[in-house]
């Protein structure tokens, strides 16, 4: 738990180094390639960008940089999460009421504090969040990244439109044409990836046709 506090920490450090120096010092690494961590490690960050990384011993301490001490703290690569939903969902309770500013802040926020630094959401979005990955994407973000499928696909009748409060939320496509056309929709909206519900839980729900993944695909390939 410490170590994704303070990957989160790291994160939020960079992000505020904005046209200055920090120097983060004292800490032990773990870089993530599988070599042993390094005690007493030293990070220098400038203008939001590490610019180096490893042993004490061997920094050069940046003319003008600020310190800050994290003796006793561990500092880890940011994780990435490649399959996630934000703001569709309060505690247990799954609706599209609760997509929300304040509930999508507060999802990335918890993103954050636990060390993943980047999100994809996964087809259950509002365009609001077009709004936040637009400003993450004109400046600096503040949180944790945002990639997104916007609304993914499923056929008509399809798994997840059976799951409380999910109807309405993925494409339900009954034709190549429907598919085609909502493609297109997400491509305007410029899209970081297209999420395509296949589930049939066993058996027990209704799968999408193979025709309409395919056709969603090759539009996607086409527009996106």
């Amino acid at each position: 738990m410490g170590t994704f506090k303070i990957a989160a920490a790291i994160a939020v450090a960079a992000v505020s180094a904005c046209a200055e120096t920090v120097v983060l010092q004292n800490f032990t690494l773990i870089d993530g390639t599988g070599k042993s961590p390094v005690s007493n490690a030293a990070m220098v960050i400038t203008d939001g960008r590490i610019r180096y990384v490893g042993s004490k011993a061997n920094l050069k301490t940046p003319q003008g940089a600020s310190a800050e001490d994290l003796a006793g703290k561990f500092v880890m690569p940011g994780i990435i999460n490649l399959h996630g939903h934000l703001a569709n969902t309060k505690g247990l309770a799954q609706d599209p009421s609760n997509y929300t500013d304040e509930n999508l802040r507060k999802n990335l926020d918890t993103y954050a504090w636990y060390g993943v630094t980047s999100v994809v959401s996964m087809g259950t979005d509002k365009e609001m969040i077009l709004k936040y990955r637009a400003a993450q994407r004109a400046g600096r973000p503040d949180t944790t990244r945002i990639f997104t499928a916007l609304r993914g696909f499923t056929g008509a009748g399809g798994y997840p439109t059976t799951v409380p409060g999910m109807k309405g939320v993925p494409f339900e496509v009954d034709s190549p044409a429907q598919a085609q056309k909502d493609v297109a929709w997400l491509a305007d909206k410029h899209v970081d990836i297209v999420k395509i519900w296949v589930d049939d839980h066993f058996g027990r729900e209704r799968k999408i046709p193979l025709d309409l993944s395919k056709a969603i695909i090759d539009a996607a390939h086409d527009t996106i």
